[in-house]
């Protein structure tokens, strides 16, 4: 690399997804922009040796801070970066793995910051243009990347899943959900139409190509033969061989899902179909301990708590139905979930199968704490209440509810939607316009060329929401 040319900084996490930053950093290098890898995965460090990609291997280079060996002074390290918000910044990775060390976290990300500031200025000093890119996650290998390159001054990109599929947002410089409001001047495209006319019609679900293997049944994910070879794969790696794997918490992992399993079977008599005869509410479910929740609406973590608030504050006659992610069936707490519909003769436990257009359908109303599923409920005319971080949060006809005491009387005030199509289909042409082609770790050619294409767009003087005003940008 010489100092003219433009780099782009990629981080991986896992096996699987270094294939595709592979192929997405040799299709750059054919636009003369060079790419180098943060690997915090010892088998994603092999293939990228392998296939002549300059890497940093993040745990290799600062071994001796994780295991506590050495000179790291964390609490000295987070005055320097301004951190005041550590407890907030593992939390993600302590709901996900279960971890309750938190002096081993705190060592986490303090020898991340650390090796990753070597790596910067390393990268800095071989080129005039650093972008960096990542998907977007909650992890502390993430956040310390993004709190470099923050604390650099050199420009972030979380790439995200968006609403419409095979397409994404990009986050320059923030970690909470793009805020799109009523574009003036935005008209629907054909394409939006269709694309919104087809999505009712055929009751299409946006699943990430990436997130496909998730829904499917907790039983089925326990008993897969395939996942068992990748478990064993896994733990003979990182304990006989002491391979480094950033998601390592294979016994903690494994558990989960069997206590998932167990949570299903435990509720198979307590789901419901959709009520016909009675006015409902709809609470979809997010997935549980997401970056969506742990970092963007932290106060709504506890989804429980919060569905057992909503239950008090509904009004007299009228029902809650709520269902689980179909990715994640079985991770939220049966017993406290039972114990609610015994309290509660308005809780509505569905099935989880069922197709989520059917219930916003048959819906009066839906409360979202951040979920697409509101997004797609204002996509229907429905009334919609969101509470936390969405992209949808300033939608001109979505009521945005930012303190749960203001909640009982805005349902109260709940009434059907007075947008119009045309209205609706505007405001959908202008979150499509916020985003652009492709899907992460789906290493088709096509799909490769077109991440690549917008991280060219990236270095071509940056992106901003702010700035997206122009029809079709990202297509």
């Amino acid at each position: 690399m010489n100092s003219s040319r433009k780099i782009v900084v990629l981080t991986t996490l896992a096996e699987y997804q270094t294939p595709f930053w592979i192929s997405v950093a040799r299709d750059l290098e054919r636009a003369d922009i060079s790419s180098v890898v943060c690997s915090f995965d010892s088998r994603s460090s092999d293939l990228l040796a392998k296939a002549g990609i300059v890497y940093y291997d993040i745990p290799s280079l600062c071994s001796d801070d994780l295991q506590g060996k050495g000179s790291l002074d964390a609490e000295a390290l987070f005055d320097r970066f301004g951190l005041t918000d550590v407890p907030l910044l593992r939390s993600h990775e302590k709901l996900a793995f279960g971890i309750e060390d938190d002096a081993l976290l705190d060592r986490k990300l303090a020898a991340y910051l650390r090796a990753l500031e070597h790596v910067m200025a390393d990268v800095n000093s071989k080129a005039n243009s650093v972008t960096v890119i990542q998907e977007l996650g909650g992890f502390l290998s993430v956040l310390a990347c993004y709190l470099v390159a923050k604390n650099a001054g050199i420009d972030h990109y979380f790439l995200e899943p968006s609403f419409f599929k095979g397409r994404f947002f990009a986050l320059k410089n923030q970690i909470s959900a793009p805020k799109i409001g009523n574009n003036a001047g935005v008209v629907a495209s054909e394409e939006v139409r269709t694309y919104i006319s087809n999505a009712i019609s055929k009751q299409v679900i946006v699943i990430p190509e990436k997130d496909r293997h998730h829904y499917s049944a907790a039983l089925k994910k326990v008993a897969s033969f395939k996942n068992l070879k990748r478990f064993l794969m896994k733990v003979i790696d990182q304990y006989v061989f002491s391979r480094h794997q950033e998601f390592g918490h294979n016994f903690r992992y494994a558990f989960a899902h069997i206590k998932m399993a167990a949570n299903h079977m435990r509720m198979r008599r307590v789901y419901q179909d959709v009520p016909r005869k009675t006015p409902f509410l709809y609470f979809p479910f997010h997935v549980p301990n997401d970056v969506a929740l742990t970092l963007r609406s932290p106060q709504y973590v506890d989804q429980l708590a919060i569905l057992d608030f909503i239950l008090r504050v509904m009004p007299r006659g009228a029902s809650l139905a709520v269902k689980e992610h179909p990715a994640m069936v079985g991770a939220l707490d049966a017993g406290r979930l039972k114990s609610m519909a015994r309290r509660y003769s308005n809780l509505v436990i569905l099935r989880p199968s069922i197709n989520n257009f059917e219930v916003l359908r048959a819906a009066d109303g839906v409360l979202s704490i951040n979920s697409k599923s509101g997004a797609e409920a204002a996509m229907l005319a429905k009334p919609v209440i969101v509470l936390g971080d969405a992209f949808y949060t300033h939608c001109r006809f979505v009521k945005h509810v930012s303190c749960l005491s203001d909640l009982k009387s805005a349902i109260a005030e709940m009434a059907p939607s007075e947008a119009s199509p045309d209205e609706i289909a505007d405001y959908f042409q202008a979150v499509y316009d916020a985003t652009f082609v492709g899907e992460i770790y789906v290493d088709r050619a096509e799909n490769v060329k077109a991440v690549g294409s917008a991280i060219r767009a990236f270095f071509d003087g940056g992106v901003s929401l702010a700035a997206l005003d122009e029809p079709g940008r990202g297509g």
